[in-house]
């Protein structure tokens, strides 16, 4: 039983060990958030309009007003199955 305690907390021990030692290399830098739609079937058109209309122009303000980095629009054009994503926003921001 004193064995397998023993070992256990080692290998606890050494797991974190590793972890923090990895975690102290890292610079930072920006962070990229990628959130992904589905579009309802028979959507798409109107979707793209909205996207345009309403969402382009909020974060091209944010852009301005340095809130964040960069962003980016994917279109999904490989959709596996109705429940797949359609398209995707990335937004970077400072750190």
């Amino acid at each position: 039983m004193k064995k397998i305690t023993f070992a256990a907390i080692l290998l606890f021990v050494c797991t974190f060990s590793v972890s923090a030692q990895t975690q102290s290399n890292a610079t930072p830098g920006p962070v990229w958030r990628v959130v992904y739609y589905r579009v309802l079937p028979g959507k798409v058109n109107e979707n793209w309009m909205d996207v345009r209309k309403n969402i382009r122009p909020i974060y091209e303000e944010a852009k301005k007003q340095g809130i964040i980095l960069d962003y980016k629009l994917y279109q999904n054009m490989t959709q596996s199955s109705q429940e797949d994503w359609h398209y995707a926003i990335a937004t970077a921001y400072k750190n």
